[in-house]
């Protein structure tokens, strides 16, 4: 069942109707349901070669993933089925003070790498390395102030490939179109 549709600035106007502007803004949700449940329609988009539309998608997924690890007081519980989830705010003052207090101590947590991964995939298959990787870059900065899960160092380790890779791809770029203005100069002159 898709969401209903509105406008918002989610990137491409595709994207942007899926958002209902009256919700009230809930850490980890976008149009109404957690972003982990929109993987699917991500996919979709990526298989169907609709770039840019998933890629707006992957940017309010991407906010809606960093905004709940952000957000200490806060719990989302999953329901079985294709239900929505229930958030549960913290309501008893000595707990909703021990959780703060824990999250300043350790950081925020980690959102889920395959969100910031896929859009790198999407901006490298349209030679877009400088967007490839910003995006990398941020998930990178995350890592360094957040809360790092067992598998943190694997994680890093395979962003930071990707990284190294979409860096060689820009600089290789960047030579083609160095190479190729200055070969149109020469037959200018």
């Amino acid at each position: 069942m898709e969401p209903d549709c509105e406008a918002t600035s989610h990137g491409s106007p595709d994207v942007a109707r899926m958002v209902n502007p009256a919700e009230e803004p809930i850490p980890g949700y976008f149009s109404g349901r957690h972003y982990t449940q929109w993987v699917d329609r991500v996919k979709h988009l990526k298989r169907s070669e609709q770039y840019d539309l998933a890629l707006g998608l992957l940017a309010a997924l991407i906010d809606a993933a960093e905004t709940e690890a952000d957000e200490p007081i806060r719990v989302s519980r999953g329901t079985q089925g294709s239900g929505p989830a229930r958030v549960v705010e913290i309501v008893d003052p000595e707990l909703r003070a021990e959780l703060a207090a824990e999250h300043r101590r350790h950081g925020p947590a980690l959102p889920p790498p395959w969100y910031y991964e896929q859009a790198a995939i999407i901006h490298h298959k349209q030679q877009r390395f400088d967007l490839e990787a910003e995006i990398l870059e941020r998930y990178l900065r995350r890592m360094d102030t957040a809360r790092r899960p067992a598998n943190g160092d694997e994680i890093e380790a395979r962003v930071s490939r990707r990284l190294v890779n979409a860096k060689i791809a820009l600089a290789k770029q960047a030579s083609a179109g160095y190479a190729h203005e200055e070969q149109i100069g020469r037959e200018r002159a």
